[in-house]
């Protein structure tokens, strides 16, 4: 029975369209008709199979809601319009087909179908909100806009630390506060609480969802907060849910760390024995040097999640940069044909990570049509020096990582017309190890392989 009770719940996205479909129908029919009054017995019957798909459409969402761990505050909106809307169908059905309703017979029929209209859109809207989270239709609106009409403005909390003030942070309230404020509490914060659980507070954390709690100190992996996170992407448990922006390995290794810590809500990081190299991506980098000026105008926002619905990983280098740093991490089957994804995008691209993929020299064409590209990583695929005279006309290459790939030292003399290339990284390629640190005049080879002297202190058993 509990199969069956999923199942049919299950289908609710695909039954909550069809009385849609019957409502705009009947109201196109009506119109084309009005004066010929042909399909007045049709007009009845859609009207009559629009409610029965409402009930229907009402049965399958209520029992998604219960299988589905939806809490009745999220969903209550869009159940209650739902069945407002199944009623309203059966009451045009009677008035178009009986005169012995009075009250009925006083609206005029033009009115009612308009009304119908507008509770059908009410609905759904409600519907995608709970699907896509809240504000999904007016997300895309500009800030000034949304102000003008009165809609709340999701404001980002920036991560500001600094090499020299890291220490004194305090650690969840300008660190993990603003991770969770950025990813989690569109869906779990003061407006919408999925699985009635709510990130914006640390009385709402401790509290948890309606499984109970979703953190436990000291235990990161008995804690559902951080399990959901690290979960694979495709799977029903995974968190943010993979259409919404995901957290960094950064802000994940950050959010690790902190329950490990025994999740403390007061405390500088300092305080709690953490260590830099977990912040160090935080710290702002000076980007006016490194990369291109930027002149582009903003990108526009359906080119970004285009790309990320591919399963790449994009960011912006900085709030007000326009300038992206792609990566395929999550995408170790990336070949030559998924770059069609990234044609929109090619002038803003300015790092690109595609290690640990599928490609190989075939690559390179496409890589010297990114006019800005400052920082590439090949490592560990396919590719060799075949063909990398491809990337010479690239006036921004500074960073080249051709590690545990196919180079020959064919790559050097290569190298050598690339006009601002400052380093390659060669490590684990089959390189003489005597080979030259530097191919020219401000262009360093980096072999790896460094290792550390011991000192005393590896010795001492604690």
């Amino acid at each position: 029975m509990d199969i069956l009770s999923q199942l049919l719940g299950r289908l609710h996205p695909l039954i909550v369209h069809l009385p849609i479909g019957f409502l705009i129908l009947g109201v196109l029919l009506y119109w084309t008709d009005r004066k010929t009054k042909q399909y007045t017995g049709l007009l009845s019957t859609l009207f009559l199979w629009a409610g029965i798909v409402s009930v229907l459409a009402c049965i399958s969402g209520f029992l998604l809601y219960q299988n589905e761990g939806y809490g009745f505050d999220t969903v209550k909106g869009h159940l209650w319009f739902g069945i407002i809307t199944a009623v309203f169908c059966f009451a045009l059905y009677l008035k178009w087909k009986s005169d012995s309703i009075a009250v009925l017979q006083k609206v005029s029929f033009p009115i009612m179908m308009v009304l119908g209209l507008v509770l059908i859109s009410i609905t759904g809207h409600k519907g995608g909100n709970i699907t896509h989270g809240e504000g999904y239709l007016t997300e895309p609106l500009p800030r000034g806009v949304k102000k003008a009409l009165g809609i709340p403005v999701f404001e980002e909390l920036p991560i500001a630390l600094t090499e020299e003030s890291w220490e004194n942070a305090d650690l969840y309230a300008e660190v993990v506060h603003p991770i969770l404020n950025n990813k989690c509490v569109s869906c779990h914060g003061p407006k919408q609480a999925k699985g009635e659980l709510r990130l914006h507070h640390m009385d709402d954390i401790l509290s948890g969802g309606e499984n109970g709690e979703v953190i436990m100190a000291q235990n990161p992996d008995g804690s559902e907060l951080f399990t959901r996170v690290i979960s694979p992407k495709d799977t029903d448990g995974h968190m943010p849910p993979k259409e919404k922006e995901q957290l960094t390995k950064e802000e994940v290794a950050v959010l690790k760390a902190w329950i490990e810590a025994g999740h403390p809500f007061d405390g500088s990081i300092a305080s709690h024995g953490l260590d830099e190299s977990l912040f160090e991506p935080f710290f702002p980098k000076d980007v006016e040097d490194f990369y291109p000026e930027a002149t582009l105008s903003p990108l526009p926002l359906d080119s970004l999640r285009t790309v990320k619905e591919t399963g790449l990983h994009v960011e912006y280098l900085s709030k007000d940069s326009p300038w992206l740093r792609v990566t395929a991490i999550n995408k170790p089957g990336f070949s030559l044909t998924d770059t069609l994804a990234l044609t929109p995008i090619n002038d803003f691209i300015v790092e690109l990570d595609l290690s640990h993929t599928e490609i190989n020299d075939s690559i390179y064409p496409y890589l010297g049509h990114l006019p800005n590209l400052t920082v590439l990583n090949l490592g560990q695929t396919e590719v060799t020096d075949q063909g990398i005279e491809e990337l010479s006309h690239l006036s921004h290459l500074k960073h080249l990582n051709l590690t545990r790939t196919g180079i020959t030292s064919n790559l050097f003399e290569k190298l050598e017309n690339f006009p601002s290339l400052q380093k390659v990284y060669v490590f684990g390629a089959s390189l003489p190890s005597d080979g030259p640190k530097e191919v020219s005049k401000g262009l360093d080879v980096d072999y790896g392989g460094y290792t550390l002297p011991r000192i005393a202190s590896d010795s001492i058993i604690y």
